[in-house]
């Protein structure tokens, strides 16, 4: 169940004097859940792009290796 549903649900147990307070107390739920849901969405996306980049940067390290050792291979060859 969402938060609107639990709000249909309960509002028309409440006599006319509560349900002002209801609405407003709700309203500031679903605000706070909406800042909540944005700042975890946020913070899955920028781990999601750290992630991307360390393993562009591993992927670069060892092409940057096998480069280093290829020429590394081949000056040793030509010193013999």
């Amino acid at each position: 169940m969402n938060i609107e549903e639990y709000e249909r649900e309960l509002l028309p147990l409440l006599n006319s004097a509560l349900r002002e307070r209801f609405n407003t107390a709700f309203a500031e739920m679903k605000q706070e859940y909406n800042t909540v849901s944005s700042t975890v969405k946020s913070m899955v996306n920028i781990s999601s792009l750290l992630h991307e980049r360390f393993a562009e940067a591993k992927r670069g390290r060892g092409i940057v290796q096998a480069a280093s050792q290829e020429v590394q291979s081949e000056h040793s060859f030509v010193k013999k």
